[in-house]
């Protein structure tokens, strides 16, 4: 087994890296809108309450991030969006973070959620349950079929990425597990499902299956998790008391870097990661497929306004 990386106390950046040369930014005209938006949603479905997780939630400012993440989105898709982040970060929060959580404990759960997505009914009196019921209707109205089945496909990844977080909580995880899965956390791959309907985009399903779109997607989603992890390390640190199971650590613990290197390290994975979703992007702006010009600028911006975070949100900074 190696080495745990102990604390480097020389000067250090631990910050994730940003990229504006590369990946332009917007923001959507109906940001007050939306925030007051899912602020009633909220109070209406009763997902949280006005404790710390009510608080945590509210320091996330998911509306402001959708507005960044898709600035050409129509209000009803944004408040769709905001009210969906809402959901999967509350969930998250009181739920697959718990102490005394497991996957025996979460599983019946996942299942009346996927339930939800499938039949449109809600199974059990469960909030969240009421609240999905809610978010798949409005998806299926305001989205085309093939659009909404790649959306609901997402947050069904979702719910499997969150099962696989309750195994991890006492026990390390290995690099490859980590890479495998990450990107299908929280905001990953589901939020790279929003961006061709917030667009206002109809790709064919010739330019889904390019595998050069599907390598940017899973990039994209892969950015956005990594530059996560570092935007959040000091801020989970400090309230585990431990190193946290995200990037900078399982790259400290399986090769015995300090902090310092670690953090070197994964930053150099990002520019790796942000140079290749560039060079894709700038290819798939050139090409003669229908749609598929806009839908390749409408990424950009999507990982542009990811650059945001730590300028629009609390979530992520340490105390």
């Amino acid at each position: 087994m190696s080495t745990p990386h102990v604390r480097d106390e020389t000067d250090t950046d631990l910050r994730a890296p940003t990229y504006p040369h590369l990946f332009p930014s917007g923001c959507s005209p109906h940001v007050p809108g939306v925030d007051e938006h899912t602020r009633t949603w909220l109070a209406a479905t009763a997902i949280t309450d006005a404790g710390d997780a009510g608080a945590r939630l509210k320091a996330t400012r998911v509306g402001r991030i959708v507005a960044h993440l898709y600035p050409a989105a129509p209000a009803p898709l944004l408040e769709l969006a905001a009210d969906a982040f809402a959901w999967l970060v509350a969930f998250d929060d009181t739920h697959v973070e718990a102490t005394d959580v497991s996957a025996a404990r979460l599983a019946p759960r996942i299942a009346s959620f996927v339930q939800v997505l499938e039949t449109g009914t809600t199974p059990t009196q469960d909030a969240f349950a009421g609240a999905l019921t809610d978010l798949a209707g409005r998806i299926r109205d305001l989205m085309t079929p093939a659009q909404a089945e790649r959306v609901l496909a997402g947050l069904k990844e979702v719910f499997l990425a969150m099962l696989w977080e309750t195994t991890t909580h006492r026990r390390p995880i290995a690099l490859a597990e980590y890479r495998a899965m990450r990107p299908h956390t929280v905001f990953g791959r589901f939020a790279t499902t929003l961006v061709e309907p917030c667009a206002g985009l109809e790709l064919p399903a010739a330019a889904h299956a390019d595998p050069r779109v599907r390598r940017l997607v899973h990039g994209l989603a892969t950015l956005w998790a990594w530059t996560n992890d570092l935007d959040s390390y000091r801020t989970e640190r400090q309230a585990l008391g431990s190193e946290p199971q995200t990037l900078p650590g399982i790259l400290g613990r399986e090769h015995g870097l300090t902090e310092n290197e670690a953090f070197a390290e994964a930053r150099r994975m990002c520019d790796a990661e942000a140079a290749e979703v560039h060079r894709l992007i700038t290819e798939l702006a050139a090409s003669q497929v229908p749609a598929l010009p806009d839908y390749a600028l409408a990424l950009s911006h999507a990982i542009g306004g990811t650059q945001e975070l730590r300028r629009i949100s609390d979530r992520w900074r340490a105390g």
